[in-house]
This record gives structure tokens, sequence and C-alpha cells, in this order.
């Protein structure tokens, strides 16, 4: 009996929380209304042929996430058009994601504590999560560097040449679903040559050379796939909502943020002094490896959290190093989101070596961790909305409204430009075939003949004189409005 409990019962909590996740997930690609981005991507690309998307013919915007897009084109191609079939791709993507980092954990150490504990502090980040019910290829990247970081630790422990191959092509798959992991590419394929170089290939000359050209091979395949995209987006400056004021208020200041989704821990403290934390973090991993330098001279060379260290360092000082050479803004919360995984993850592998190498220290440590990260999770679980789209959330409210207000009859409703996207895709898709929506414009039209009118409260001058206010959405910040009818 204890042999079965030690055996089998730490497996089944994890499948049950992979599970649960996984349920929560779903019940938010089902319930939350599809984002402006997510119907663009649908809309724009993904109704394409594959060459178009490929090339990044016509408009050339980075909201085509190829990997992404292909499957969206894919999966709504064989199950039809809803939301869950748009976010089928990153559901099946966090799958993936909870699997790789449960093995790894195990591999790590067995203790059921400790992988618990991996799970909760990587998970524990809404925004992260979002974007596993999101129809973007955020999730998708992060998953595939996962596995990716994953084959390149079994490259680094084994010496074998085929895991090393694996992390390259996972990497490069990972970079089509995300062009902002160009940067991971990159740094991974220096990581892999100079590890191989430093820890010895352990095999002939012949067979390391062989090898690095099939490296090579697979980044120059990369660099053709990537090439027409991303220089037709360099040429029509699509980065334009990225910003220019350095890595920490730019990159890690929105990315913390975004990451605490809304909630104002420790009173008045500024999300400036709450990146300042990480950044403490940081300096606190560098002094444990010039400690750990110290006391084994050689020792830290085998230690697999100094090299995901510099790998981690190195993305960083890429980032910095393109603005400064070629004036590619800083990445933003999303675009540099893959980092957080890779941050705790370094994290991890330092305090399992603690528990190896200082028997003084006792689990118990992690427990505030474990608590905290709980208590974040529990704050921000919701299946109302999204943190980057959060003005999308009312979608499915206003077409209920509508359709109550004009009796089931045939009826019309116009809206802001950023709403339209969202209610189109709806409209079309869960039966609202009474309503007749106004195609997408920029511009408001306060003087056409549309029923309805959703806007935000600051479209109103414009519209009042036309139309007056029905319901109020998110304290008023969005406004549906209604025709005035003339005697």
């Amino acid at each position: 009996m204890n042999n079965f409990v030690h055996k089998y019962l730490p497996v089944t909590a994890y499948i049950v929380v992979g599970l649960l996740f996984m349920a929560y997930l779903t019940l938010r690609a089902v319930l939350l209304p599809v984002t402006i981005d997510e119907a663009g991507t649908y809309y724009n690309f993904a109704l394409k042929s594959i060459w178009d998307i490929v090339i990044y013919s016509g408009d050339p915007s980075p909201n085509n996430h190829i990997l992404n897009t292909l499957l969206i084109k894919l999966f709504t191609s064989i199950f039809g058009l809803s939301s869950f079939t748009l976010r089928l791709p990153n559901l099946l993507a966090f799958v993936l994601f909870y699997v790789i980092i449960v093995k790894w954990l195990s591999i790590l150490r067995k203790a059921f504590w400790f992988v618990t504990f991996g799970i909760i502090v990587i998970l524990a980040n809404p925004y992260l999560l979002d974007f596993f019910s999101l129809a973007r290829g955020y999730g998708i990247s992060i998953a595939l560097l996962i596995a990716s970081l994953f084959y390149t630790y079994r490259f680094f422990k084994v010496n074998e040449q085929h895991y090393a191959l694996y992390a390259m092509l996972i990497a490069g798959a990972a970079v089509y679903a995300n062009f902002t992991l160009i940067n991971y590419y990159i740094c991974l394929f220096g990581f892999i040559i100079i590890i191989a170089s430093v820890r010895g290939w352990q095999q002939s000359l012949k067979q390391f050379v062989k090898h690095v050209y099939l490296l090579f091979i697979v980044t120059l395949l990369l660099a053709l796939i990537c090439y027409l995209p991303i220089s037709r987006m360099i040429a029509t400056n699509q980065f334009v909502y990225w910003e220019t004021d350095g890595f920490f208020k730019s990159t890690l200041v929105p990315l913390v943020d975004a990451s605490r989704y809304g909630q104002d821990y420790f009173g008045l403290v500024s999300v400036q002094a709450l990146a300042l934390v990480s950044v403490v973090i940081y300096g606190l991993m560098c002094i444990y490896f010039v400690v750990a330098k110290l006391m084994h001279q050689k020792k830290i060379l085998d230690l697999f959290s100094f090299w995901l260290f510099i790998f981690f360092t190195g993305i960083i000082a890429l980032i910095n190093l393109q603005y400064v050479l070629l004036d590619i803004p800083f990445l933003n919360a999303r675009g540099a989101l893959f980092l957080f995984p890779m941050f705790v993850l370094i994290g991890i592998f330092i305090i399992n070596e603690l528990l190896d190498n200082v028997k003084q220290i006792r689990p118990v440590f992690i427990l505030p961790v474990i608590v905290l990260a709980c208590i974040h999770l529990g704050c921000t679980l919701n299946i109302h909305s999204f943190r980057e789209w959060w003005y999308d959330a009312y979608t499915k409210d206003v077409l209920e409204i509508v359709k109550a207000d004009s009796d089931n009859k045939q009826t019309s409703l116009n809206t802001a430009w950023i709403f339209n996207n969202s209610f189109r895709l709806h409209i079309e898709t869960e039966g609202y075939n009474e309503i007749k929506l106004a195609p997408f414009h920029n511009e408001l039209w306060p003087d056409s003949n549309y029923v309805y009118y959703y806007c935000e409260r600051n479209d109103l001058p414009k519209l009042q004189n036309n139309y007056t206010a029905i319901k109020e959405f998110d304290y008023g910040n969005f406004i549906l409005l209604k025709r005035i009818t003339q005697d």
C-alpha cells in the first residue's frame, strides 16, 4: 500500500492539477468574447492561402503569428469557426507546456512537494495563463520554448547530439509562432555551441563538425522562411507599439505590471518598486554564482542553473544591443513574456542545488512563496476578461441586450472600430442573425441610421445628438446607445 501511494499518488495529483488548469482555460476559451486581435488574425490572415500567410502577403502585420495562424486555419476548416476552435491551438499548447514542466521537475527531484512548488510558481502568473486561452501565438511559442529548454537540459546532462538538434528545431518552431523569440533562438545557438566546446563533445572531431553543420542548416532554413515576414514588418514600421525608454521601463515594468494583473499588493508600492524586486532577485542569483565559484572552483561549470542564467542574461543583452545597433524598440509585456518561465526556472534550479549542497536548508523555507503564489492565483482567476484586451469583455452582453431590446426582430448595430472585430465574429458564429453589423470603419458615423451604437464614453459628445444611452459597462467607460426616434 505504501509503495502504491509513493508511486502513483503524486502522478495522480499532477494529472488532477493539470486537468483543473485545463478546465479553467477551456472555460475561458469558450465563455470569454473573442478579442480584436484574435478576430483580426482570423479575418485578415487565416482566410488567406497558406502561401500568403507564410510570406506575409498584403498587410505585413505582426498580428500574423504564422504557426498560430496556420493552426487556426486547420482547426476552423475541420471543426468550423467558433471562439473555442480559434483558441484550440493554444489550449493544446498548454498540455505540452504542463507535461514538460512536470516531467522536468520530476527529473530534478522526485519529491512531491518540490514538483508541486515548481508547478505553482510557474503557473501562478495569470498573465501567462491568459495566452493559453487566446488565439495568439504567445502561448504556443512559450510551450515550445519550454520543450526546447528541456532538450537543451538533456543535451547538457548526457552530451548526446540529437538532443541539441531537437532543441534547435523546436526553438525554430517557437520563432515561427512568435518572432520575438528570435532573441531566444540566437542565444540558444551560441549557448549550445559554447556548452559543447567547454564541456567537450566526447565524440570525434568529425562528428562534432557534422553536428555544428546541421545546426547551421537548421538556422539557415529558419532565416530563409522568416526573411520576408520580418523584412516586410521592418519596412512598414510595424513596431510602433513598442517603446524606447530602456529595458527596465519599456519591458520589465510593463511585464511585472501585467503579471500583477491589477492587484494592488503592499499598499501604495508602485509597479516600479515591484519590478525592482525582480532586479534584486537577479542580483541575488549573481551573488549565488559568485559564491558557488569561490567555494567550488570547477563545479560551477557543471551547474545547469549557471548556464541558464548566462543564457537568460545573454537574451537581455541582445535585446538591448538590437536597440543600440538597429534601433529596434524594446519588447512590450507580451513580447517579453517568454522571459518569465526562464527566470523562474533559474530560481527552481538554484533551490534544487541548495537542497543538495546545504543540508541545513529545509523545504519549509519555500512555504511563503507557495502561499503568496496561491493567493495571487486565487485573486486573479476570472471568466470575465483578458488582461490586455479588457475592453472586449462585454461583446456578448451587448449582443444579448440588443437582441432583447429589439424583441428578436431585425435591427442594426454600429460600433467604434476597436469593438468591430469581436462583434462581427460573435454575430456570425452564435446565431445573432437578426442583428446587422456595420462594416469596419475607423471614424465615428454620428449620422448613420443604425439603431444601436456601442462606443467609448469619449465618443459620446459626437453621437449624443442622434443617440441616447441605454446601458453603461465597465463603470461607464463603454456605453450602448440607441437612436433617438423622430416623432
